[in-house]
């Protein structure tokens, strides 16, 4: 499985594109890398998560990353708000997912991960309801 991705910054002034076969792997190296002059990324704090697509076959995955690159930024925030119209980050729609896949977690464990995800989805809402409009999309 292979993911074409966009990332931005917390701002959402930056865009940036990307395709990799494993999009929790990528994004905390994106996060690892926040700041570091070495990388497009990097440089420009992009490693929010706003917008993604699967693809099986890998091929098809890199010719839809050129298509995007390509586009303007008019037409990526067009692409970006068809599936995420108010522009959320989903960092932690990716983070929570990672936890689900915990083995064998103990009555216990269930029990926290469960006050975690509660906590996560309502402070994800909150955020939504406060989401202010910067002007850039």
């Amino acid at each position: 499985m292979m993911y074409v991705y966009i990332l931005t910054n917390p701002g959402k002034k930056v865009l940036y594109t990307g395709v990799t076969n494993d999009l929790k792997r990528r994004m905390r190296e994106h996060e690892k890398n926040k700041g570091k002059p070495e990388t497009f990324a990097g440089k420009y704090y992009c490693y929010k998560l706003i917008h993604h697509e699967i693809f099986e076959n890998p091929e098809d995955a890199i010719q839809k990353e050129k298509v995007i690159k390509k586009l303007s930024r008019k037409k990526k925030r067009e692409l970006i708000a068809e599936k995420n119209p108010k522009i959320n980050f989903y960092q932690i729609l990716i983070y929570a997912e990672h936890l689900l896949a915990l083995p064998f977690p103990s009555p216990k464990q269930i029990s926290h991960l469960v006050r975690d995800l509660f906590g996560l989805l309502v402070l994800s809402h909150l955020l939504n309801l406060m989401t202010l409009p910067t002007g850039n999309f």
